[in-house]
């Protein structure tokens, strides 16, 4: 039976006595460690967020019903967005567009003297 002896370099090294004892003290060092190879919130016992999102959720909703179904917008800020869009798709915009830049250089030409 042939024994492993490991490479030259290696039992070099290990036959110092202070990298013998640094070996030592680093294996009893992290030797402890084992013990927390287990995640804490896994462990019986410990606490588990079961609903707390929803929970939330519901104490900042104004009216519990809205959770289940939403309300329309009553403001009539939505028509101001729907004009512009429908202006856009018209062409309407790009002609307002035209209309300002042309304005406003007619003005910058007259204010210069």
């Amino acid at each position: 039976m042939m024994r492993y002896v490991g490479h030259p370099a290696l039992r070099a090294i290990l036959r110092n006595p202070l990298v013998r004892r640094a070996a030592a003290g680093f294996a009893l060092a992290v030797l402890p460690l084992a013990g927390c190879a287990t995640d804490t919130y896994q462990r019986e016992g410990t606490w588990h967020p079961q609903g707390v999102n929803a929970v939330n959720i519901a104490a900042q909703v104004a009216d519990p019903r809205d959770l289940v179904q939403g309300r329309s917008d009553t403001s009539p800020h939505y028509k101001s967005g729907a004009a512009a869009v429908s202006d856009l798709w018209s062409g309407k915009a790009a002609k307002q567009a035209a209309a300002a830049a042309a304005s406003s250089a007619a003005a910058a030409q007259a204010a210069t003297p």
